[in-house]
Order: C-alpha cells, then structure tokens, then sequence
C-alpha cells in the first residue's frame, strides 16, 4: 500500500465508524490518477487536489461499506456511544492505561480453537462469573488490534447473558463447565460448531449484554515465560535460559518464578500432541509473573541490551541464544495475566 493510501486509511479509521479495505483504497487511488491526468495542464491545483482527497475518502467509504458483512458487528445500545476502532493493542498496554477491574474473577468456562481441531479461527475465550467475556482471536474486527488478530478484547454480560450462554454450551461439552482449563466438545458434537458458537457470540440477544462493545483488556500483571526445545531430554532446570538474558533480567525472573506454571497453559510448559500444534521437540518452558510495571521494565532492558524483538503480531516475543547447544528455538514471551490469575499462549498454534 503507498503512503498515500495509507493515510487515506488511517484518517478512515480515526473518523469513521466502518473499515475500509485495500480495494476501496485502490479504486479511490485509480480515480484520483485519472483526474489528475486530465487535469494536468492546470496551473494550479490546490484546491482541486483538496477536493480530490475528499472524494477519495467518499469513494473508499463507501466501496468498504458494501463490500463489508456488517451482521456481526455489535451495535452499542440507545445513548452509549460508540468505541473507537483498533480498541486492541499488541504486548504492553499504552502507558497511563486503566487496569481492567475487579482484577480478579472466577472463571467459568474457557475454550480454545486450534483451526487444524476445529476448522475455523485460533481463538481464545474465557467466560467470568462477573460477566467479563474475554477473548483473543486471529480473526479481523473493526476495533481488533491489526487485521490478522483482535488482541485481548473484553465484553460485559448481564447476569442473565451468562446463565444462557452456560445453558447453550454446556450440553455440548464432554465435561460441566470449570472441571476442565480448556474444554473439548462432548462425543459426537462438532468442534467446530462450538468454536464459532464461542468465539462468534452474535447469536446472544442485546438483552443478555451489559456492555456490548469490544474494549482493550488491560492487564495488571503479565506472565513472562521462556523455553526451548532439545535434541535431548532437558533437565527440570530454568537456569540455560534465564543466564541467556542480562543479570537484572535473570534476577528478576528467577525471584518472580511461579512453578505451578503448567497449570496455567500447557504450551508454555509441556505440550501434549493432543494440542495439534508443531512445537520443537522436547520442549520445556517456566513462567514468572511480573506486575505490568515490571513488565515494562524488562522490555526495556531486553532493548537496551540488543536483543532483538520478533514481530509476529500476537505478543511481545525475543529469540535466546543459548549455550547449550542441545536446546532449539528458545524464546521469551509475555503473555498479559488474565482475571482467574492464567494466562494463554497468544503466538501458539
């Protein structure tokens, strides 16, 4: 996309309330050259290439308006206004962001589509006791962080909109909800419909919404986590890796060490194949929990020290080196601490 598109669509994005896509961006482009092709014998353009811009932004609203499916998208009740777009974000919460509250809650249910399971997106929800419906899906919102994933978004349910959404659900699991971290379907049920009926909860009726809208989860606390794979059977032992970072990293880390960190989310731990997802063999990974000051903090010293941030889209994530020449494809990612005190493996799958 030129510069000049680009700007067409960030202005889009900060003033209307509809995405625009890359070919009404594109369409609007070719009329602008035309015009300007025929016009070029003018003198002066200035307040013809005004109007053009403008005409752009008319032609672009209105080309990604029809071609857009707007029959999921949530329409805030009678005198709430509505969200920004892009409420999403990628790694740490802007600075001076307000914490998500309560900051802790009683998990309900939790699901995760894998799409090599369930044929459709990879996905994360989790449904609290408060009414808090937050998810991360690699899918592309209006208000999602960047087009191939949606961030950590929340909603709010009423009361009534967790009893029936617990009431559709259930029957469809092969275990009551909050038995198991992350539930698969029942025998004979469709992953996938549960995925969607999950992941997509436009099928709930306002009245079951307190607060419809997607909003940025702002985390208080982030799980940092880092392992490895091997060519052999590792040891139980953090150290290879945490003396891969600089020292007050690797103090930082190791004081803040959570060792029931495999409950938490087994990709970050140990992966069972059940999961279906292509990890390096052997692999063996630790989490610390970090407050988001801290968390800070560490990124900064991880930059300031040269490492190098990857930029997959889904977190904040740094490759190891590390000495032992056994262990493959070290990293260390963080991964925002959700209201039940687990957290998800946003990158994974």
């Amino acid at each position: 996309m030129t510069t000049f598109a680009r700007r067409v669509v960030e202005e889009l994005h900060a003033f209307a309330d509809i995405p625009v896509t890359d070919r009404g961006v594109d369409r609007a482009r070719e009329e602008f050259h035309a015009r300007l092709a025929e016009r070029s014998e003018r003198r002066s353009r200035s307040r013809w290439v005004l109007a053009t811009a403008a005409a752009v932004v008319a032609v672009a609203v209105g080309v990604g308006w029809w071609l857009t499916d707007h029959s999921s998208w949530p329409v805030p009740p009678a005198g709430q206004p509505a969200a920004p777009l892009r409420q999403g974000f990628i790694g740490l919460p802007p600075e001076g962001a307000t914490p998500s509250t309560p900051i802790s809650g009683e998990l309900l249910l939790s699901y995760y589509s894998h799409p090599d399971r369930t044929g459709t997106w990879h996905g994360y929800v989790y449904v609290f006791a408060d009414g808090r419906v937050i998810t991360a899906v690699d899918r592309d919102i209006p208000q999602g962080a960047h087009p191939r994933f949606t961030g950590w978004l929340e909603r709010r349910l009423t009361p009534e909109g967790v009893e029936l959404l617990l009431s559709e659900v259930e029957p469809l699991l092969s275990e009551p909800v909050a038995v198991r971290l992350f539930q698969l379907p029942a025998a004979g049920v469709d992953d996938s419909h549960v995925a969607r009926l999950l992941l997509d909860l436009s099928w709930l009726p306002a009245s079951a919404w307190e607060d419809q809208q997607f909003r940025a989860y702002v985390p208080s606390a982030f799980a940092v986590c880092y392992g490895s794979g091997s060519t052999e059977d590792q040891p139980d032992d953090p150290s290879p890796l945490l003396t891969a970072l600089p020292d007050e990293a690797e103090v930082l880390l190791r004081t803040k060490l959570r060792p029931e960190a495999e409950a938490s989310h087994p990709a970050m731990v140990r992966l069972p194949q059940a999961w279906g997802r292509d990890m390096p063999p052997n692999w063996r990974g630790y989490c610390s929990v970090l407050t988001t000051a801290e968390a800070r903090v560490l990124n900064e010293t991880l930059d300031r020290s040269g490492f190098e941030e990857e930029t997959p889209g889904w977190a904040i994530t740094y490759p190891l080196e590390v000495a032992d020449p056994a262990r493959t494809d070290a990293t260390i990612q963080f991964e925002p601490v959700l209201p039940h005190g687990g957290w998800a493996c946003s990158g994974c799958g």
